[in-house]
């Protein structure tokens, strides 16, 4: 099950006593979420005490995020190295930023395959961080609406949400703050 981590609270608990029925007829299920706290399922049913495994995969340390670019670079014939400490400094320890701006340094530069000879990426990074920008801009204005028409009582509450749900929210915020902001928010900063 992936994106276990949109479940409302309730579907996940109802869930958690789910996977235990379904353990007693050896079925066994892989579940894909995003959650900040330890054995989040044997919160729900403790039950599933020393039945379930997690498998963190973060934090991802520089050395194995180097590898990511490194494999890509190698597999597709391009030499990244004069942007690779930048997109790994932009982003942030997260895996998924970092392949997508890799992704979008190769597609700016016309690299949709390995090609015969190697191509060098350099003056890519820039726009592939403003596509990204971008492409998050909507999603980043609705959060940001929404936390301003909250009151203060569930404002801590909603931003411990956020920051489960928007993965890459340091990355975004960033450049974020670097762009023309509309009137309506120049008093956040």
């Amino acid at each position: 099950m992936e994106n276990f981590h949109y479940l409302n609270e309730q579907e996940q608990e109802a869930f958690s006593y789910d996977l235990r029925t379904f353990q007693d007829i050896d079925v066994r299920v892989i579940i894909l979420g995003i959650w900040r706290e330890r054995n989040r399922l044997t919160q729900y049913n403790g039950d599933l005490q020393d039945r379930i495994v997690e498998l963190p995969v973060e934090p991802w340390e520089n050395y194995h995020l180097m590898q990511i670019i490194s494999l890509g670079e190698h597999s597709l014939n391009i030499d990244m190295s004069n942007v690779r400490d930048s997109i790994l400094n932009e982003s942030f320890g997260n895996v998924g930023v970092l392949q997508e701006l890799c992704r979008k340094c190769c597609y700016i530069a016309g690299i949709v395959e390995t090609g015969s000879k190697r191509n060098v990426l350099s003056e890519h990074l820039a726009k592939a961080i403003l596509e990204n920008v971008d492409d998050y801009a909507s999603r980043f204005h609705r959060s940001l609406e929404t936390l301003l028409l909250l009151n203060l009582d569930n404002l801590k509450m909603v931003v411990r949400e956020w920051e489960c749900r928007f993965f890459s929210y340091r990355f975004f915020f960033h450049h974020f703050t670097l762009m023309k902001l509309d009137k309506g928010y120049q008093d956040l900063i």
